[in-house]
Order: structure tokens, then sequence, then C-alpha cells
């Protein structure tokens, strides 16, 4: 289930590859899509109260039981193998940038598939999921724990890039 310590980076098809035609027009056959959207992590300061200072690394035993890493998505936006600083090494200020380049890298993917979504014959789409019950690496856009259980978290949440994208652009109608 879990991408575990180890890196293994796949192509991430970015950006989604599209058709040369694009059927758009009552007379063609639409999409709907719901429960899609990509692994980001919680932020430091969400991750860091249940982490032991030897965890403090993207591709540890902790981390690998999270969730999948999104290496991947880094890879693939900063179009570099592995961005500066992210050599693999443990410590407090290398999972800082991991993580939120991961949240961030989670944003970009999942506004570049609703946008090549809306660019087709697309009748909706249904992220999923909105928020996250522990501090992990899934596919909320807001990070939530259980507030006087799990330290770090605050009540309602921390928004993570993701969801300001999709307050400020993602699911906002277009102006002409």
């Amino acid at each position: 289930m879990n991408s575990g310590p180890g890196l293994s980076p796949f192509d991430p098809n970015q950006p989604p590859s599209m058709p040369s035609v694009t059927l758009t027009g009552p007379q063609c056959p639409g999409t709907y899509a719901s429960e899609f959207g990509s692994v980001g992590f919680s932020s430091w300061e969400s991750m860091n109260p249940t982490l032991s200072p030897d965890s403090w690394g993207l591709h540890n035993p902790a981390m690998a039981e999270r969730n999948y890493a999104a290496d991947n998505f880094i890879t693939s936006f900063a179009n570099t193998p592995w961005p500066a600083g992210f050599d693999g090494k443990a410590g407090q200020a290398y999972l800082q940038k991991s993580l939120f380049w991961q949240m961030l890298a989670q944003a970009l993917w999942v506004k570049s598939d609703i946008e090549g979504r809306r660019g087709q014959n697309a009748w909706g789409t249904v992220t999923w999921q909105f928020n996250e019950i522990w501090p992990t690496g899934g596919w909320g856009s807001i990070e939530y724990g259980t507030i006087g259980f799990t330290p770090g978290q605050v009540e309602g949440g921390r928004w993570k890039p993701l969801q300001y994208f999709m307050r400020r652009f993602i699911y906002r109608l277009a102006v002409a």
C-alpha cells in the first residue's frame, strides 16, 4: 500500500495528455469526475509534533507508513531530478522544505488536472477529499486532527495550498 522509504519516481505524465482534437458540445459524450485527487503531505506545523527528530526525513520508515511520497510531482513541476536542497538528508530544514514542496506540487497537479477536464466536455468534478484525519500524506486540502488529542492541530484545520487554489481560481467562474 505505502510507498516505502526508497525513492522510485515514475513518469507523472505532466501536463496531462490531451487528444489532438478535443470534442466538446452537447453532441459529444461527456464525463463527470468524482473522487479524484493527489497526495500531498501535511505541513511541518502539523506533522512535527507526531514525529521524533530521528524521523525528520522524507524517505524514512515513519514517513513511508504515512502514505505515498509525492516526489514524482515535485520532480515534474521543478523540472529537475530533485530540487536543490533535497538531497535525502534528514533534519528540520530538509523536512520543512520537502513538506512545503509536496503541498505545492499537490496543488499544481490538481489545478492542471481540473483545467484539463474543463477544456473537455466535463459535466463536473468533485475532488476527494476535503480534510485529513491525522497528520499524513493524503488527498485532503485541509489539515485537520483531533484537537486536544493530536498535537499540532488547530481548530477548523489548516489550509494546504490546494485549498487556497480552489478558493481563489480553480473552482471559480472565469470572468470575461
